[in-house]
């Protein structure tokens, strides 16, 4: 039994059937993504204790089980990650996407971050939101869960009166949360986050389309071109200029230090020059080459599917017949009594039921591992 996708009208790739629910989480470096998948789902995903992000990839939680259906979480960067640049993580999340929505899977919810601690939503916590609703789109919205996190780091009365901020003005929460989404708190235990997995999937709507996928997936729009990547882009135009004036001001620095006869500071400045001017060539190359990697990228990974879903077709029919044996020598079982009793029996179907849905995770995960080719998932067999 594979993961299955749900009924999506669409996207004639989409497969029928199936009961999972695929949830996204999203939100900056450091905010607690990875410890809330764990304690929602009992994964052990490697978890950040600085602000150096440890999700540098996109990762998937173990299944868990929920009102008798399966819950896969999926973890994301920050578009403020310590190992990427915000290009690459866009990438990324486009390919992904994308790759996932190309072969019938939709996220059922999506889940974003936000420190109640953060004294101001500005910099990189705006460019994250900013980013956020770029890429999901007003379709999507009844499906977003806003999970505001770090209550226990907190004076009460001010971390409320944050909530309230973010809830009540337009340029934070309030034009998401006016079109269906909701907002909950995040209190750092398994039962705040349980407790917040149960509200979000019985207010949960049928599976939706995020913007970036209907861009790159349907009207096979550039990905520059998509809502993300012209925000992306204006970002990145602003840093350049930033770092632009940072380095005419260094030079001009640099050229009084050098007529003054001022060795050490004159090799400073000289050092910062270099930094800046590299910084501002890795930024303008790599804008100018993400609408061709992506588009190169993608066609490998379509190559990769395809051998990575007909090993998984072999696999099944491994899998088939070695069912057949097991069943077979039950069968020639039947007739020795307590051994073959029906405790035995029932023991061996919870068994195999564990199996198969380890199997069921172990599609998915391979999927998107040999897809992306970035990252190691691990299935329980």
């Amino acid at each position: 039994m594979s993961l299955q996708a749900p009924v999506n009208s669409g996207n004639p790739r989409a497969r029928a059937g199936g009961g999972e629910i695929i949830i996204a989480v999203m939100g900056p470096t450091g905010v607690g993504k990875s410890s809330f998948i764990n304690a929602a789902s009992g994964s052990r995903l490697v978890v950040g204790e600085t602000l150096k992000s440890c999700t540098s990839v996109i990762r998937l939680s173990e299944i868990s089980m929920h009102s008798s259906r399966r819950v896969v979480f999926i973890d994301t960067p920050g578009f403020d990650d310590t190992t990427m640049s915000d290009v690459e993580v866009l990438k990324k999340l486009a390919l992904f996407l994308s790759t996932i929505y190309d072969h019938g899977y939709q996220l059922s919810g999506i889940i974003y971050m936000h420190r109640i601690s953060d004294r101001k939503v500005g910099g990189t916590s705006r460019k994250n939101l900013n980013m956020f609703r770029k890429l999901c789109g007003e379709d999507a919205l009844r499906n977003v869960a806003f999970v505001t996190t770090m209550w226990d780091q907190e004076d009460p009365e001010r971390a409320a009166a944050r909530e309230r901020e973010l809830a009540s003005r337009d340029e934070f929460f309030k034009p998401m949360l006016s079109q269906g989404a909701t907002m909950y708190r995040h209190y750092n235990s398994v039962a705040s986050a349980q407790g917040i997995l149960s509200k979000l999937v019985s207010g949960l709507s049928n599976p939706v389309t995020l913007q970036i996928q209907r861009e790159l997936a349907e009207k096979d729009v550039n990905i520059a071109d998509t809502a993300a990547g012209k925000e992306l882009m204006r970002e990145q135009k602003a840093l350049v200029k930033k770092q632009v004036m940072e380095l005419e001001q260094v030079q001009h620095e640099l050229k009084e230090a050098r007529e003054s006869q001022d060795a050490q500071t004159s090799g400073e400045l000289d050092e910062v020059r270099r930094y800046l001017a590299a910084k501002i060539g890795e930024v303008e190359r790599e804008c100018k080459e993400l609408a061709c990697e992506y588009a190169t990228k993608k066609i490998e990974l379509q190559a990769r599917i395809e051998e990575a879903m007909r090993a998984l077709e072999l696999g099944k029919e491994e899998r088939k017949a070695a069912d057949q044996k097991l069943e077979d020598m039950r069968n020639s079982l039947e007739g020795w009594g307590d051994f073959a009793g029906s405790g035995r029996r029932d023991g061996g179907k919870n068994r195999s039921k564990k199996i198969m849905l380890s199997l069921g995770f172990s599609a998915l995960a391979r999927l998107v591992d040999v897809a992306l080719n970035v990252y190691e998932l691990c299935a329980q067999t």
